[in-house]
């Protein structure tokens, strides 16, 4: 598809405070697409997402229905992607009313320091020291944009 030409979506700004855990966002994917997402819970660094294998022409998603996780839990940079609008296209869905995560998800927690320095942060922004080898075996907690969001969807479609 040539997406030379291609026109954004034009989804409106919302304000990093305003996202909830439970909004549905939708990203306009590269090939014109749209994929889709929910946001789990804010943390010092970012909003923690999933993202769906679910896919469309049109930014809808229907907030009921139950949607598979396609890659790990990513921690969003919300200013740039919805309040900025600095890079990639995205936008508010729609809401999934009194979400609350699973408990698998729950326990997700995030790693981030230096060598010999490393902390956990989980869903709650609770940080607690952990030791190097924990460390590596923990996602990073960085914020994430559109091109790094766009390469985690890519690479795990291309293992399905």
């Amino acid at each position: 598809m040539d997406t030379t030409h291609m026109q954004p979506y034009p989804f409106k700004k919302i304000h990093r405070d305003k996202l909830q855990p439970g909004d549905l966002f939708s990203l306009q994917m590269d090939d014109g697409r749209f994929g889709f997402g929910r946001i789990i819970a804010r943390i010092n660094d970012g909003h923690v997402a999933e993202i769906f294998d679910a896919f469309a022409a049109t930014p809808s998603i229907d907030p009921n229905a139950a949607h598979r996780r396609l890659t790990p839990l990513v921690v969003l940079d919300a200013y740039g992607l919805f309040q900025r609008k600095t890079e990639g296209n995205w936008g508010i869905v729609g809401k999934t009313e009194n979400y609350r995560p699973d408990p698998e998800t729950a326990r997700a927690r995030f790693a981030w320091g230096l060598k010999g320095h490393q902390k956990a942060t989980d869903l709650s922004d609770r940080f607690e020291p952990i030791d190097d080898a924990e460390a590596e075996l923990l996602p990073r907690c960085a914020p994430k944009g559109d091109y790094d969001v766009q390469q985690l969807i890519q690479a795990a479609l291309a293992k399905a």
